[in-house]
């Protein structure tokens, strides 16, 4: 049960990051295999020169659904080359090229008709080679292994603009807004859909863990993600079988950029490598080159320095300038086992919705997933991701819909409204209110997966709202979240609460809570600054799940509440009628802190409130929260029997009697007051009572 997420995403390639994106208030987990994020997008650095040996133009923002602070985009404008029997042959365009490579007649009209046909049946061997050429400047599969529309890419002049900080600056951004919801160098074993949960094994650092999650969102190649799924509908069986990849090297060299001539790029016929990209960097001019299909398999066994002889050599013959050894700034080389998908007409007929989500809760995503006739590339990963959660949204709120309608429809409390004038209060109504916050109490008090689910599935912006549709406040996110600490929710779920708990109502100026975000208006002016019970609360969890990592913030709440601590001991809240409630959070912070002034005094103020007959002030919930006050510093208090006797004899057959639980009011745009005076339909009160009489 520590393990249980709404998604995990096994994968974080493009596709997976643009999915986390926009699944940010859900409670996911991403499992990567390599060291670093961004799958096919792989952006290295020499100094400050960034360049790319994985997708290499770079990105269009036009194609994005989120803007973010993109480096300088540098267009290369020269000519693309053709070469041929010993010779570039330069042209601002493909026809352009091939009007110089010496066509007869007869090959050029192979060509025009060919383009407007698409018939490979048109083209003799030469011509074949000759276009498939260009076609590889995208796609790494020959020509003839591809579907018919397809072969229209071998006329498109493509555009070799890159970034100055290269597409990693996409991954990063991306990955920033994952923050630590990403568990890198693991390595997903298999993923087995089972009853309403889809368990996942994997290894890290050599040990072996599991996960179990609502759904999953499978976004690694074809051919993985088919040795993973343990279980699949013969549909998601037959296409990913008919998934093929091609395999594909790049080796890149940088040389001072006065040594090459100008270009874009060059394909090569008959030669190697099967394209070279030129893309300059100031002084630096960089030389990516692509091996593909079987040149890419004549490199993959020899050592480094071998394939950076092999490419100068290449290079040379094609006559862009003399290279050397000793010219070069810096080498490096990637090779990719599945580089991209072959677009084949197997794959293309065995493509349907029920192929891409091989069980109810397992969605595959990734480019080749895209029901498209370009299922591949940047676009279509991150469209394909945008497809997944739109699909997967839908299946999580269904389930939410039929599992947890009874949570969502019953408040726990009335709230009685008062208009508040100069002479005297006017009652106005009543209104139920408490749909989410207050059952985070209920499920300290007592277990409950549906309703543990049901509040993991009712976060907003991380956080929790007191009725939904109120808006988020720190008392009401801390109330839920010790509810689930309390049902060993796992700690790194609960730490993307805890950072935008501090993140919106932590102010360091005072060392504590406010009760609403800073940029939000309260409904009255109190409402605004610290709150004591919020940063008693907050303080409290933040020492529970990450002490060392906010280590500054937990003590300055600390010093926070002794300043405010009064006179009698006690602690005033905003929001509770008990006084006792605030007591309890900032004497339980104080005692784990060892602050033994301040909780002294909270303790003589605890004792002296007492009454005879065991209660404090004949109210289960201030006696309740006294007992767990007490508790905290001494289990052996002798008072606490008499107080439990107290609430054990308070107990009906229906539990224990409703009390008011909260106030609060709020200014009107007619400057009226209105006062709202919550009172518990019993449950609050009960929670309270059961967990002072607990064990």
């Amino acid at each position: 049960m520590n393990n249980l997420y709404d998604i995990v995403i096994v994968g974080a390639g493009i596709s997976g990051l643009c999915a986390a994106r926009e699944l940010r208030e859900k409670n996911f987990l991403i499992l990567e295999k390599m060291e670093h994020p961004g799958g096919r997008i792989l952006t290295r650095y020499h100094g400050e020169i960034a360049y790319d040996v994985g997708a290499i133009f770079g990105y269009r923002e036009s194609n994005l659904n989120f803007s973010l602070p993109s480096s300088e985009l540098i267009a290369e404008k020269n000519d693309i080359g053709l070469f041929y029997i010993g010779k570039v042959h330069y042209g601002s365009r493909i026809e352009e090229c091939l009007s110089k490579v010496g066509l007869t007649k007869e090959e050029l009209e192979q060509v025009k008709q060919f383009s407007r046909k698409l018939d490979l049946n048109l083209l003799s061997p030469k011509i074949y080679k000759i276009l498939n050429a260009f076609f590889q400047v995208i796609h790494p599969g020959e020509m003839k292994e591809y579907i018919p529309e397809r072969f229209r890419d071998t006329f498109i002049r493509f555009a070799s603009n890159h970034h100055k900080n290269g597409n990693g600056e996409l991954i990063q951004y991306l990955t920033d807004l994952v923050g630590d919801r990403m568990r890198l160098d693991a390595e997903v074993l298999s993923v087995e859909e089972r009853g309403d949960r889809v368990y996942i094994e994997y290894i890290r650092q050599e040990k072996k863990y599991s996960l179990q999650a609502k759904s999953v969102l499978l976004t690694v190649p074809a051919p993985i993600a088919y040795k993973l799924l343990v279980t699949m509908n013969k549909e998601a069986r037959n296409f990913l079988h008919s998934v093929r990849y091609a395999r594909g090297s790049v080796v890149v060299l940088a040389l001072p950029n006065h040594l090459i001539c100008d270009f874009s790029y060059i394909v090569t016929v008959g030669a190697s490598p099967n394209t070279v990209i030129r893309q300059n960097k100031g002084d630096i001019c960089l030389l990516s080159c692509y091996y593909i299909g079987e040149q890419a398999q004549e490199i993959l066994t020899l050592p480094d320095n071998e394939v950076i002889t092999k490419t100068i050599n290449h290079l040379n013959a094609l006559g862009i300038g003399t290279l050397s050894q000793e010219q070069l700034n810096f080498t490096d080389i990637k090779h990719w086992p599945l580089i991209g998908p072959i677009i084949s007409e197997e794959f293309i007929a065995n493509q349907n919705s029920q192929s891409i989500r091989p069980s109810e809760r397992v969605f595959l995503v990734g480019d080749y997933t895209l029901n498209t006739k370009l299922p591949y590339g940047m676009v279509a990963a991150m469209n394909s991701g945008n497809k997944a959660v739109a699909l997967i949204q839908a299946f999580l709120n269904q389930t939410l819909t039929s599992n947890y309608f009874s949570w969502a429809t019953e408040p726990l409390t009335d709230a009685y409204l008062y208009k508040i004038t100069q002479n005297k209060p006017i009652f106005v109504g009543r209104k139920a209110e408490g749909t989410v916050a207050y059952y985070g109490l209920i499920l300290q008090a007592e277990y409950d997966q549906s309703l543990r689910d049901y509040l993991l599935e009712n976060r907003r912006d991380f956080l929790w709202e007191y009725h939904q549709g109120y808006g988020v406040t720190a008392e009401d996110s801390t109330l839920v979240l010790e509810g689930l600490l309390e049902a060993k929710v796992s700690h790194e779920i609960l730490l993307p609460s805890l950072q935008r708990l501090v993140e919106l109502f932590f102010e360091g100026n005072t060392g504590a809570f406010h009760t609403i975000p800073f940029n939000r208006p309260g409904r009255a002016k109190y409402w605004l600054g610290p709150s004591p019970d919020a940063t008693a609360h907050a303080g409290y969890l933040l020492h529970r799940v990450a002490p060392i990592l906010y280590q500054k913030e937990i003590e300055a709440c600390c010093r926070f509440l002794q300043a405010n601590q009064q006179e009698d001991g006690g602690f005033q809240g905003r929001w509770f009628p008990s006084r006792m409630i605030t007591t309890y959070y900032a004497l339980r912070l104080l005692h784990r802190m060892n602050c033994p002034v301040a909780v002294e005094r909270a303790k003589c103020f605890v004792l002296n409130q007492q009454k005879k007959n065991g209660s404090w002030q004949d109210s289960v919930i201030e006696t309740a929260t006294a007992i767990l006050a007490l508790r905290t510093i001494n289990p052996d208090e002798p008072v606490i029997d008499r107080g439990k006797k107290w609430l054990v004899e308070q107990k009906s057959s229906n539990g224990w009697r409703p009390e008011a639980v909260l106030y609060y009011w709020f200014e009107t745009e007619e400057n009226e007051r209105l006062f709202f005076h919550g009172v518990d339909r019993g449950k609050i009160t009960t929670a309270w009572a059961m967990l002072a009489l607990a064990d």
